[in-house]
């Protein structure tokens, strides 16, 4: 019923929370869980310290991203994973239109 679920993370509790609803539907579907973090480019502040800002969120994005793929393989589902910079709900729409998922899990 459910082949590819969508879900974003940004790490936070929610999202701990909302993955483990996922797991359990990609337990009972045979479901691949499709990973999604985005840095958020609309909280940006000056020029000055955007690069700083950049890296510093792109750095946890990839700690998160890595995390969350390292708990689904040990559940034993399937996982893609994808990271993107921009405005976050334009960047999940966008991903799920892409790759045609059935369900969207998010925190």
């Amino acid at each position: 019923m459910y082949e590819d679920i969508l879900f974003p993370t940004d790490g936070s509790d929610g999202a701990g929370e909302a993955l483990a609803h996922a797991l359990e539907l990609a337990a009972t579907h045979g479901s691949t869980i499709h990973v999604l973090s985005v840095v958020d480019s609309t909280y940006l502040g000056s020029a000055a310290a955007e690069a700083t800002t950049i890296e510093s969120l792109q750095a946890r994005t990839e700690q998160v991203v890595d995390e969350t793929v390292d708990d689904i393989t040990a559940h034993g589902a399937d996982v893609v994973a994808e990271r993107r910079m921009g405005d976050p709900y334009e960047e999940i729409i966008d991903y799920a239109e892409t790759e045609g998922v059935d369900m969207i899990v998010m925190g």
